[in-house]
């Protein structure tokens, strides 16, 4: 009888197999540079004779999680069993232009979190509070995408910002701006953009965890909001001078007649007149560096969705 595998010998095995999927991984994200993106951009020298933006677009993507067919699958598995639990129609996600465009979506947002999280980023807290941080940040976020999960029916049409920046300042969590990833502008985006949309949600979302007492909160998964992880209180609190900020892809264009009416929504219909008001604000918000370009267009993303969208489907026609 052999000896048995050590400890040490399985944990190197383990390695070994991620660093296997890693360099497969990158394998990938040279193809999506070298061969995909240069097809998206027509081959034109504007594209293949910038090094310094390929070279960011590939550290980017070599960021994201080699297991993001699977992430997908689950988040657009999600997706469907939130539809279903509040009634929704599901038919958009069944159609491939459908399909692709929510894709499309949560990629550009995964893409985004790193693009403008630095790789050594530690926002200047201790790592307990850097920790706290994150908690605070990912539960809030789920809160806003599904209130009713967590109990709140009454906040279901809430608008929810896809990242939150937040700081530990004299033993408060604040919440110092919120980022939105939008790959195109419509109705939808005309109500979560102007005016105050997103800062009231998050004001609406602490108001609302402020009622709670310990036993609810704690029965609703909630008491990373409440306290940490050795008991002390948590306060949280959005700054007075909280921004918005919103990033695009590099070729977005917002004028508008690039502005959806949303005319098959009865939430989100807008006029030819608030087309051109919310067009006039994306420009005043470029200039004053509320909305930004990410280093990746449109149809760069859209080749990242068509190379996946095939072990997508797959994957949900196998389940």
């Amino acid at each position: 009888m052999g000896e048995p595998i050590s400890a040490e010998f399985q944990i190197t095995e383990e390695n070994k197999e991620k660093i296997k999927k890693r360099r497969a991984w990158y394998g990938i994200v040279d193809s999506l540079v070298d061969k995909d993106f240069v097809f998206a951009n027509n081959n034109s020298e504007l594209y293949t004779d910038n090094p310094d933006l390929r070279r960011t677009q590939r550290r980017i993507l070599k960021r994201l999680s080699p297991n993001i067919v699977q992430e997908l699958q689950g988040h657009l598995l999600n997706e469907y069993q939130y539809k279903r639990r509040h009634g929704k129609d599901t038919s958009d996600l069944d159609s491939e232009r459908g399909l692709s465009k929510f894709i499309k979506g949560e990629i550009f947002e995964r893409l985004l979190e790193l693009e403008t999280t630095p790789e050594d980023n530690l926002e200047e807290t201790t790592k307990k509070e850097f920790e706290q941080s994150n908690k605070i940040r990912e539960l809030m976020l789920d809160l806003m995408q599904d209130p009713s999960r967590f109990g709140f029916d009454n906040l279901s049409s809430i608008s929810n910002p896809d990242i939150f920046d937040i700081v530990f300042v004299d033993g408060t969590f604040i919440v110092q701006s919120s980022t939105e990833a939008k790959t195109h502008f419509d109705g939808r985006s005309y109500s979560q953009i102007m005016g105050s949309g997103f800062r009231n949600a998050i004001q609406r979302i602490l108001q609302e965890i402020d009622k709670l007492d310990d036993e609810t909160a704690e029965k609703r998964g909630l008491m990373a909001l409440r306290t940490d992880s050795h008991g002390n209180r948590v306060r949280i609190d959005i700054s007075d001078h909280y921004v918005q900020y919103v990033i695009v892809p590099r070729d977005c264009q917002y004028d508008p007649d690039h502005i959806g009416r949303s005319r098959n929504s009865d939430n989100y219909q807008i006029t030819d007149e608030q087309a051109n008001e919310f067009s006039r604000e994306l420009k005043a918000m470029e200039k004053e560096g509320r909305l930004q370009r990410s280093v990746y267009s449109s149809a760069e993303i859209d080749a990242i969705v068509k190379h996946f969208l095939p072990d997508i489907k797959k994957i949900l026609a196998d389940d």
